[in-house]
């Protein structure tokens, strides 16, 4: 009986892993995604040269792009070092990816909330 057992417990291993890698390739996939829609926008908003210098836009949501911005190309950096299994189970991994994609929603939102008032005004 234990050695049908060893088979189901590697195959139940596998899925809990598996379901961790894709989970983390989701959220890769999706703070990519903000990351290039922002990325375009957010540094002609902190360029001091640019015609678009005097917006006024919220420091903090500069500086948590800017932040979110480095995060993802370090994660970035090293997802292309070690196997995919190894960097999704990493220690905090989820988390870091999923406080990174909420980071960029939360500044496409205020970027969406400014240009919206500057519409109205």
């Amino acid at each position: 009986m234990c050695i049908e057992r060893a088979p189901l417990i590697q195959v139940e291993k596998w899925q809990h892993i598996l379901g961790i890698v894709e989970e983390v390739v989701k959220l890769l996939g999706s703070a990519s995604k903000h990351w290039s829609a922002l990325e375009v926008l957010f540094p002609t908003l902190m360029d001091e040269d640019s015609d678009t210098s005097n917006l006024e836009l919220s420091h903090e949501i500069i500086v948590l792009y800017k932040d979110a911005d480095r995060r993802l190309k370090e994660v970035l950096n090293e997802a292309i070092k070690p196997s995919v299994v190894t960097f999704s189970m990493s220690e905090g991994r989820v988390y870091s990816l999923r406080r990174l994609v909420t980071d960029f929603e939360r500044c496409a939102a205020a970027l969406d909330h400014y240009v919206e008032t500057k519409v109205k005004s």
